[in-house]
């Protein structure tokens, strides 16, 4: 997993992750994403004021059929909660 220089990637390879509790990390998330295939990038996205997470993130894979593998599982979706997807 590739965390420390800044690359660009095709947007179709990022993933939006909602609904994240507050004490996950970007580690944490990439764990879970392995799953699905290489993960590039994991970020969680943090509060700058307050240093607390926002709740959401960003999953970059290394490819659109992983990005896809993760969107069949449940990953990525808006409606995303830790683990599975609302209603389910």
């Amino acid at each position: 997993m590739t965390t420390l220089l800044p690359q660009s990637f095709p947007s179709d390879l990022k993933l939006f992750v909602g609904n994240l509790p507050f004490n996950v990390d970007s580690a944490q998330v990439a764990q879970l994403f392995e799953s699905a295939g290489n993960v590039e990038m994991a970020e969680v996205i943090y509060d700058k004021v307050t240093g607390r997470s926002r709740g959401f993130g960003f999953v970059t894979m290394s490819s659109a059929s992983e990005v896809a593998t993760g969107r069949s599982r449940g990953f990525g979706a808006g409606e995303f909660i830790w683990g599975a997807r609302e209603g389910c």
